[in-house]
């Protein structure tokens, strides 16, 4: 049942227990390793999204012309009261 032979040890039911016994010990530690690297890969993808969102906030700002805000409301107001005739227009309003 056992092999035993020249270069080989023994296996033994009480060495097999042995190795499962320190393989049982080694998981939490394992587990907490995982967890860890887990969490710092989280943490830097939301790091990394942040990022990405700034940059396209920053990008969407024009700090050279500061009159673009009021060019984009005046832009905005205008397609509003265009629609507004438009709608009156309409035989029916939606």
């Amino acid at each position: 049942m056992y092999r035993e032979g020249p270069g080989t040890e023994p296996r033994r039911p009480e060495r097999i227990v042995d190795k499962l016994k320190q393989g049982l010990e080694q998981m939490p530690g394992k587990l907490g390793e995982l967890t860890a690297k887990r969490n710092q890969l989280v943490n830097r993808a939301r790091v990394a999204a942040t990022q990405s969102k700034v940059d396209h906030a920053l990008k969407a700002l024009d700090a050279g012309d500061p009159t673009s805000a009021i060019g984009r409301f005046e832009d905005r107001i205008r397609r509003e009261e265009a629609t507004v005739r438009a709608s009156r227009n309409l035989p029916f309003h939606l």
